[in-house]
């Protein structure tokens, strides 16, 4: 089981999302707390943004037009820091 934190980032970005998808965006965070490779996420490394950071930054599915980003502590290996949610195109950097 991980841990969620969310950044400043991610909690201006959710609020910027239409109710629905805020509701789907909740349901996905409780798969992922359990198994971030849950089927229905989609999770996959996202080239675009670990690239431009260096260090390995994931993106998964709310649903198939909003995506969220989010990496693994180095401090902490149980918990996950959400970065960004948005629509499909805050997966290109």
């Amino acid at each position: 089981m991980y841990k969620l934190q969310a950044t400043n980032i991610f909690k201006k970005s959710v609020k910027r999302l239409p109710k629905d998808i805020q509701n789907k965006l909740k349901n996905k965070l409780n798969f992922l707390v359990s198994d971030p490779n849950y089927p229905s996420l989609r999770t996959k490394k996202n080239n675009s943004w670990s690239n431009k950071y260096k260090y390995t930054i994931y993106e998964s599915s709310i649903d198939m037009s909003y995506r969220f980003l989010w990496i693994y502590s180095e401090d902490e290996k149980d918990i996950i820091i959400l970065y960004m949610a948005g629509d499909h195109d805050i997966v290109d950097v």
